[in-house]
């Protein structure tokens, strides 16, 4: 249904950090049912702050237009 990704976010001087990205599967993503489970994960885990929880840090859509989460790794 989904697939996770080891990824790097890069900013100013050097500054690197580790992410898990979770993208919804190409055929799942064009079921409407599916696509609007996985926004309403993206919204509820964006409201969960706790240090057994892994953080939502952004949430968008790819060029082929499939769902996906940036996640603390």
């Amino acid at each position: 249904m989904a697939e996770v990704f080891l990824g790097t976010i890069r900013g100013a001087e050097g500054f690197s950090r580790p992410v898990a990205i979770k993208r919804i599967q190409p055929a799942m993503s064009a079921t409407p049912a599916f696509a609007s489970m996985f926004v309403n994960e993206a919204r509820l885990a964006s409201l969960l702050h706790h240090p057994n929880v892994v953080g939502v840090l952004d949430f968008d859509r790819d060029e082929q237009g499939s769902f996906f989460l940036v996640m603390e790794l």
